[in-house]
Parts: C-alpha cells; structure tokens; sequence
C-alpha cells in the first residue's frame, strides 16, 4: 500500500511540474510575442526640422515634409500638425515660424504632453547622403529608436528618407522586430517546388 502512494504522489509531482513549465512557456510566449508598442494611436510624435550640414537648401524643408507624409502610413505615429506646432510656439513666446531645433521641438513635445520627438539629420560624404533619424522619449529624454541610410546620390535622397522612415516606424510599433516592414509585400524570392 505505502509503494502505491509513493507511486501516485511521483505521478503527481510530475505532472504539476509539467503543467507548471507549460504555463510558463505559454506566459514567456505571450510575453515576447505580443509586446505592447512603444507608442500608440495615443501617443503624438513632434517633428523637428532636420539637421542639414550638406550646405544644400533644398534638404531644408524637403526632409521634414517627406517624413511628414509617412504618417499616413501608421495608425501608431501620429505626428503633430504644424498648426499646433505654430500654436504652441506663439503660446511660448517664440516666432510661428521659427525653426524646430530639438531643443524646441522637445519643449513644444512637453507642453502639447506629446510621447517623443523625431528629429534627423542629413550629411554628404563625398557623393554619398547619410541619414539618421532618432525618437526621443519627450519626458526622460530616452531614444526610442535609431535608424539609418545612405543614398549614393542627390537624386535618391528622397527613396532613402522613405526606408529610415519605414524602419524607424517598424522598431516604435514592434520593439522585438528589428525591422518590420507595413506596406510592402515581400520580397522573397518564390520556393521551387522539388521535381520528382
């Protein structure tokens, strides 16, 4: 009789230490694979002006109003619009057209109680473009996210601006996912089907 219950409590314990990894993976699973986003549909994002240190007006404006038009693409960054952007500058005393440096872009994310700033930059090395673009927790002054690119030349700056954007979008929406691209489809080659 005593082998009987040592047997049914070895049974026992066995399966509640089964059961108890299995809750714990499925835990650990759900964890990491449905991991709250860094922003939300909640969450504006302020968009300062680019850093330009190509010396070429052009990048000015063209930068900033290119990653602009991305925001239709995500229903998590909602970028603020540059009416309350104006709003907010006269409400601090600065000019409705001053430049959006980080510093004020930051100050303009505080006070319109914004989730982050995305500011970038621009540079030429030779014929090459590079471009950095980086969010930045408005209230800690944390960075979000960092992505960059480089565009061989002038003319594709404009196909570069849209990649970073793509990639800095995918790590704010999913933070486990390096890159994960919304609007395109994949680009994988076809399998080939084994011929018998």
């Amino acid at each position: 009789m005593a082998d009987i219950c040592w047997e049914l409590a070895a049974i026992v314990t066995i399966q509640s230490s089964q059961e108890l990894t299995l809750k714990a993976s499925g835990w650990a699973w759900n964890l990491f694979t449905h991991r709250a986003p860094k922003l939300t549909a909640k969450g504006s994002i302020v968009l300062a002006d680019f850093t330009n240190t190509t010396g070429d007006p052009v990048f000015d404006d063209a930068l900033r109003q290119g990653l602009a038009a991305q925001r239709a693409q995500s229903p998590f960054l909602n970028i603020l619009s540059d009416q309350q952007i104006r709003h907010q500058l006269r409400f601090m005393g600065q000019s409705p057209t001053a430049r959006l440096t980080n510093e004020l872009a930051r100050q303009v994310c505080h006070r319109t109680q914004s989730a982050a700033v995305l500011d970038g930059s621009i540079a030429q090395i030779g014929s090459t473009y590079n471009l950095v673009l980086n969010a930045v927790n408005c209230a800690s002054g944390e960075t979000l996210a960092t992505a960059t690119t480089e565009a061989p030349n002038k003319d594709q700056v404009l196909g570069a601006l849209g990649k970073v954007a793509e990639e800095i979008r995918g790590k704010l929406e999913n933070p486990w996912l390096p890159f994960r691209s919304t609007t395109r489809p994949s680009r994988r080659p076809p399998r080939r089907r084994l011929e018998r």
